[in-house]
């Protein structure tokens, strides 16, 4: 019971499968690895973590059939050390047997009989994210929780209404909605898992995405040529985002984000020992940036406000999250709304295009507040 491959390809899909594999110790060790199934000149492999599912068909010239568990990640170390060309796959009754001309692995195999059958997905609607909206996924991706204690953080509110679509995350911190206006005129609204969506980027390489989603049995449908991709909706009510996004600002004001980003990192240098806490202090024509319980003026940076409407203010931030915004947007300059010291800020594009926003909380210091 054996087929041949390029290493090449077979590294390929292999190293695709594992990123649904589980990363977690669980009652399902299978779920540590991927299953292959040779049968009818063609080859699968599944993988998934229960929450997200893929699987991928490839043709071969052989006529034998198996079915197997493996340690994907183990096959992957050993795949890097191949030399380039075809090799043989083989199922052993002791494990999977992967074969080139000088070199000979055996890995060891997980049971068959626990492995999850994938879910139904029965009752779908068509879900259309253009080469616009992909290519703004990452500027929200970035916004969403890693804290698997809050699930629904953790994912991407994906809606249509009223012919407008939107993306939105946040993680109790900050918040990123990006709009975009859609013919298509249904009205449906899920939270899609932030990671699977990072992956399917990577996989379509920034392509148009056509989902399908399912409402009955609560997951979206991914395909394109031999590979399919399921994932779980995630169940909970997203918060109401509407109401951190501030109606107007007292202070706007205009900066130039590569300098401001180079000033940040200096700044973070000193801030790391007080909490990561800097303090913005924005006066008509100046922005002075510091760490957080500075004592005199040992430490800071400058630069040049763009332009200022509005009244001097002094902000904290955590600098993270102000440079996890910088490094993420394709802008050259940016408009930061302010109200007050303890107010949500509002981070745009300095072109005025209203469809995307960035929203940071602030933070309470006595340094500013005493």
């Amino acid at each position: 019971m054996k087929f041949l491959i390029d290493k090449d390809v077979f590294q390929k899909e292999i190293t695709n499968a594992v990123k649904f594999t589980s990363s977690q110790l669980s009652s399902l060790p299978s779920l540590q690895g991927v299953f292959i199934e040779l049968v009818n000149k063609s080859f699968t492999l599944k993988s998934t973590n229960l929450n997200d599912f893929y699987q991928t068909t490839l043709p071969t010239e052989s006529s034998d059939s198996f079915k197997a568990i493996f340690d994907a990640k183990k096959v992957l170390e050993f795949l890097n050390v191949l030399p380039q060309g075809k090799i043989t796959i083989s199922l052993k009754p002791s494990g999977l047997l992967i074969l080139s001309p000088s070199l000979q692995g055996e890995f060891n195999l997980f049971q068959l009989d626990d492995y999850p059958a994938f879910p139904e997905t029965d009752s779908q609607e068509e879900v259309v994210l253009t080469e616009e909206m992909v290519s703004t996924l990452p500027l929200v991706l970035f916004s969403s929780s890693r804290d698997d204690a809050r699930p629904v953080l953790t994912g991407v509110l994906i809606e249509s209404k009223d012919e407008v679509a939107r993306f939105v995350t946040t993680d109790g911190f900050r918040l990123s909605v990006s709009n975009f206006t859609t013919d298509n005129a249904n009205n449906w609204s899920f939270i899609a898992s932030s990671r699977f969506l990072q992956e399917l980027i990577v996989l379509y390489k920034g392509k148009e995405l056509h989902l399908k989603y399912s409402k009955e049995n609560k997951v979206f449908i991914s395909k394109f040529g031999n590979t399919r991709l399921i994932s779980r909706t995630i169940e909970g009510d997203f918060p109401p985002y509407q109401k951190v996004i501030p109606d107007k600002s007292t202070t706007n004001i205009t900066l130039d984000v590569l300098k401001l980003s180079k000033n940040i990192k200096a700044v973070s240098i000193f801030a790391r020992d007080q909490s990561n806490i800097i303090i913005l202090d924005i006066q008509k024509n100046l922005l002075t940036i510091k760490p957080k319980g500075q004592k005199g003026e040992s430490s800071y940076a400058t630069q040049e406000i763009v332009s200022f409407d509005g009244e001097p203010i002094k902000i904290a931030f955590n600098y993270r999250f102000i440079l996890d915004f910088l490094n993420i947007i394709p802008f050259e300059k940016i408009t930061v709304g302010l109200t007050t010291s303890v107010s949500p800020v509002v981070f745009k594009e300095d072109s005025g295009d209203p469809n995307y926003l960035h929203i940071i909380m602030p933070l309470r210091t006595e340094e500013i507040e005493g």
